[in-house]
């Protein structure tokens, strides 16, 4: 994948919503990890091309996260709030962006578990003394792997690209106060999450070539 695709890629910024935190404590620590995300977010572009340090701060900073909003979730006022209004329409596009941003997550994963089998395959056939056909066939394998985490990677990009098309700041009439406010912390978080998961699968797709250059040596 060229530089100028990758730097587009990373053009996608998190809108920014300010959180009434006086409401309780929890929104305090969704905000406050929010922002270090949105900093992190902010120094892609002076940092390309992405490394695994960098792209590790990001998944950490995204558990960090999700690890406050689960206990702003888990809060009473919100328990109470939710079971008022759970067959609301608002909160459930809300969690249902969410859910599909689990699969992405899951694809992602099942993407990296891929890799690192042939990674590890690879390395094992290049220690074994099984001379240059052995390693040949291992090396075809593990770039055929690549071919096909290439087109992964471009469709799980498609996905996240129409999901955050989809996060736009509907409107909320009629809404209790709080809920509203949990509202906008699950689409920021969403938005966020697209920009990290974005980024993984950029620093993933590797181009081929060079990867040919590497084996070949």
């Amino acid at each position: 994948m060229e530089n100028s695709p990758a730097s587009t890629g990373l053009q996608h910024h998190v809108r920014s919503i300010s959180l009434p935190s006086w409401l309780n404590p929890q929104s305090v620590k969704v905000e406050a990890e929010l922002s270090k995300l949105k900093a992190w977010e902010r120094s892609l572009v002076s940092t390309l091309p992405l490394s695994a340090e960098t792209i590790r701060a990001g998944l950490v900073g995204l558990v960090d996260l999700y690890n406050s909003v689960q206990d702003l979730i888990l809060s009473p006022v919100t328990q109470k709030v939710l079971l008022q209004y759970q067959n609301g329409i608002l909160v459930e596009e809300t969690l249902m962006g969410s859910l599909r941003l689990l699969d992405s997550c899951s694809a992602a994963r099942d993407l990296l578990l891929m890799m690192k089998e042939q990674v590890q395959d690879l390395q094992s056939a290049l220690r074994r003394k099984g001379g240059d056909l052995s390693i040949g066939s291992s090396i075809d394998v593990y770039m055929s792997c690549k071919k096909k985490a290439k087109k992964a990677v471009a469709k799980c990009l498609r996905e996240l690209r129409q999901m955050d098309k989809k996060i736009g700041p509907s409107p909320l009439f009629d809404v209790n106060q709080h809920l509203s406010m949990v509202i906008r912390v699950l689409r920021e978080v969403n938005s966020i999450t697209i920009s990290v998961l974005r980024s993984l699968l950029l620093f993933l797709a590797v181009p081929v070539s060079s990867t040919s250059r590497v084996a070949g040596h």
